[in-house]
């Protein structure tokens, strides 16, 4: 076990729930793409998962130097708050009802106490 798996993560938990508010991550759960059909199939209900998370603003220069759009937030997630990873093509709602389609890949700090998410309006 390294130094950074677990004590880290739930003190950085720990330490910021309070300041992270609730949110909530779906999963389409629309199931695998038919090439043939054009369509998913064996999908279900979509699945929600609630978490504690806050939204910001890119700065200019991450704008000028990545593929981020005017419409994309910068998402970050209390790993410890969510049962599950998060992935591309789910949806993140915030506390005020804002959903944020996830389009970029989700990175994980060195302890993984957080995710950060790319999220598109």
């Amino acid at each position: 076990m390294g130094l950074l798996d677990g004590d880290i993560k739930n003190s950085v938990f720990n330490a910021a729930q309070g300041v992270f508010l609730d949110f909530t991550v779906r999963n389409p759960n629309q199931g695998t793409y038919d090439k043939d059909a054009q369509a998913f199939t064996g999908g279900g209900a979509p699945t929600s998962y609630p978490c504690k998370g806050i939204v910001e603003d890119y700065t200019d220069r991450e704008r000028a130097e990545s593929n981020i759009t005017e419409k994309d937030r910068k998402i970050l997630l209390l790993a410890g708050s969510i049962s599950v990873k998060p992935k591309q093509g789910w949806e993140v709602e915030d506390n005020n009802g804002n959903k944020y389609e996830i389009v970029g890949p989700i990175k994980t700090d060195p302890a993984g106490a957080t995710y950060q998410i790319q999220g598109r309006l």
